[in-house]
């Protein structure tokens, strides 16, 4: 993510590191899951979709610099509300690109960690679901509902 080029990775870079300058559990546990105190692809899966909920958060209301050929410094310019749907298309693109460069490392995790019997390995990935969707689900609508994200980060 940090060495590909792209609008949209620029946007997950961002907000990956506004994310860690939350500090508590945004910076704790992606450290113990890269220490490996921590071994849960579901932890990872929700630190991972936290960093892109809180980037799609950081590109709708930080400021953004706008550079112009005539001054050598930006200038940091908040969007405005006009500035919306074109934000709302390019959030879906994030998301998007969140879903690409998570997927692989996601299934490389589940099969990882599941089972090598059939029956037993179903068993486990849609105990998994169970619990990954609704995580998901919750701190998309803390994003959504504007209850803040350390509300949502404290599910």
């Amino acid at each position: 993510m940090f060495t590909f080029v792209g609008e949209e990775l620029e946007v997950l870079r961002t907000g990956c590191f506004k994310y860690f300058e939350l500090g508590g559990e945004c910076i704790q546990g992606p450290v113990s899951l890269l220490s490996g105190i921590k071994q849960s692809p579901l932890l990872l899966a929700a630190h991972f979709f936290a960093v892109a909920f809180y980037a799609i958060w950081v590109m709708f209301t930080h400021p953004h610099p706008i550079y112009s050929p005539s001054s050598k410094k930006p200038t940091y310019v908040t969007p405005t509300i006009d500035q919306y749907p074109s934000l709302l298309l390019k959030s879906i693109r994030v998301f998007y690109t969140a879903c690409i460069v998570f997927g692989p490392l996601l299934w490389s995790e589940i099969r990882w960690w599941s089972p090598s019997d059939t029956a037993r390995r179903n068993k486990v990935l849609a105990g998994m679901a169970r619990v990954a969707i609704p995580v998901l689900v919750a701190i998309g609508c803390a994003f959504a509902y504007g209850g803040g994200w350390r509300v949502g980060l404290a599910l």
